[in-house]
């Protein structure tokens, strides 16, 4: 985790904070919020950075608005909650509690007095045990004290995150699908509108296509003045630019689904299983 100078000590007392509760070496750090809004994220430009390749490039924000701190989230893959609650458009925060961005969970404080301001760049590491997701760190079963959220109502959260982005990789899925076979379809459509006129004019259709008389061109009959065979073509080239547009949406639903794998992992099958989520 790398900060800038928009998070720089000022220990005055109400000063708002927070505490990294996880993880791994970053925990125990605190970062004091001594701006009107502190960018979190994984990309270079954030004002805190944190190397965890689950946070989104500029995944959240911390905001002094009207005397309070609002946090938002800023379009990040796997979202921001505010203990165990999704938060979108901005939500207040409170002394205690927990905001989690991805495998990343903070918590809130305010400096009450100069004591702690004297004291907040030797603060003491966070308890792990008050971190209410202690157990995706260490995946064994821990008493955890006092909760906001509990480690099973997360993974239930974390499951059903993934279910509905999953769920939209399926449906685009489903529409690359139909886009190629409608695509196949026109393609071979106006092959045989545009290859039939060819033949015909060759005289190489058996009679089959005696009835409608022999074309004036390769590009076959004129219906009201336009030949068939630029409605083939048109037809055959509609249908290759839908077959592209059917791969290029299967290509991003294979990228979403590996960026998903990545940046929201399963909870462990234990904890699934206690939160009633377990694949079954």
């Amino acid at each position: 985790m790398t900060q800038s100078q928009a998070a720089l000590p000022e220990h005055r007392p109400g000063t708002p904070y927070v505490d990294v509760l996880s993880w791994g070496a970053h925990q125990g750090d605190r970062i004091l919020l001594t701006q009107d809004r502190l960018v979190l994220g994984r990309a270079e430009t954030c004002d805190v950075r944190f190397d965890d390749p689950q946070v989104s490039p500029t995944h959240a924000a911390l905001r002094r608005q009207d005397g309070v701190v609002v946090v938002q989230d800023l379009g990040s893959m796997v979202g921001t909650f505010v203990n165990g609650v999704s938060v979108a458009d901005g939500r207040e925060v409170a002394p205690g509690d927990v905001i989690t961005l991805a495998d990343v969970r903070l918590r809130f404080g305010t400096l009450d007095d100069a004591a702690d301001g004297a004291d907040a760049a030797a603060a003491e590491p966070a308890s792990a045990s008050a971190d209410p997701l202690a157990l995706f760190e260490t995946n064994q079963e821990a008493d955890v004290a006092a909760p906001d959220v509990g480690p099973e109502e997360y993974a239930g959260l974390v499951v059903a995150r993934r279910a509905d982005l999953l769920r939209e990789v399926a449906a685009t899925r489903a529409r690359s699908r139909r886009l190629i076979w409608i695509g196949a379809l026109l393609f071979v459509l106006g092959s045989v509108v545009l290859t039939a006129g060819a033949l015909a004019f060759a005289g190489l259709t058996g009679g089959v296509l005696d009835r409608f008389g022999r074309p004036g061109s390769l590009l076959g009959w004129d219906v009201a003045g336009f030949p068939t065979g630029y409605l083939g073509w048109a037809l055959a080239a509609l249908g290759l630019l839908l077959i592209g547009a059917g791969v290029a949406l299967h290509l991003l639903a294979r990228w979403r689904q590996k960026r998903i794998d990545t940046e929201i992992p399963p909870p462990p099958p234990s904890l699934q299983a206690r939160a009633g989520t377990a694949p079954g």
